[in-house]
């Protein structure tokens, strides 16, 4: 009788911790590594030097993330919704190729300026204090392109950057750990993709518009901590 009591005792307070942790309003950080797929092409509107050229290697890049969300559990079920505002360190840079493998005399700067994130999750206890989850939502990404000569005669191509907004699915699969009654540790695989975006700009020197075109495709992995408030 006395082991049957301990053990119930035991087990409500795993749940305790559990449910006090992992429910309720959460403030969290996140880092991580993603690896962007931009399936970028360059385009001129004539000189057959420019025209189709190319940049399809992946980037990798450190991410970080703040988010503020909120979660309930309905008997073994845990679900809830966050909502995150993140950014990368550092820029990729690269340069096109036209079709037969040639460098272009243009060099591409792509910067991720920002990125907010609304997500929704669904999971599962798997023990008292651990949760394995799969993950939807919508993910707002705005970018600068700077397009830049790099080669020494004339005429050069543009000069310029444009900023670009784009919308896109998130998908993901995760899991969250109660360390105590107040944090829990988190780690996430997701994916987001995107549409197609243009962008151009004018060189008025060699008289000629250049557009590019990139459709973002993007692979996460995320650790992270939260509080509960």
């Amino acid at each position: 009788m006395k082991k049957i009591l301990l053990t119930t005792i035991l087990l409500a307070a795993g749940s305790a911790v559990a449910e006090s942790a992992l429910t309720g309003i959460h403030l969290g950080v996140d880092a991580g590594l993603q690896r962007a797929d931009f399936n970028q092409y360059l385009d001129a509107s004539n000189g057959p030097r420019f025209s189709h050229a190319k940049v399809k290697k992946p980037s990798y890049q450190w991410t970080g993330a703040a988010s503020l969300g909120y979660f309930k559990d309905s008997n073994d079920l845990h679900y809830g919704a966050k909502f995150s505002f993140g950014s990368v360190f550092g820029d990729r840079i690269k340069k096109p190729t036209d079709s037969t493998g040639q460098y272009e005399p243009i060099s591409v700067k792509l910067k991720q300026q920002y990125s907010l994130a609304l997500v929704g999750h669904l999971g599962t206890y798997v023990s008292n204090d651990t949760v394995v989850y799969g993950s939807l939502g919508i993910k707002r990404l705005r970018y600068d392109l700077e397009l830049k000569s790099i080669e020494t005669g004339t005429p050069k191509a543009v000069n310029g950057t444009v900023g670009r907004t784009l919308w896109g699915p998130v998908i993901g699969v995760g899991m969250k750990k109660a360390l105590n009654d107040t944090w829990a540790f988190n780690s996430e695989l997701s994916y987001e993709f995107y549409s197609k975006a243009k962008s151009g700009s004018f060189d008025s020197t060699a008289g000629r518009f250049i557009a590019t075109t990139i459709q973002p495709r993007i692979w996460s992995v995320n650790i992270g901590l939260s509080r509960k408030f």
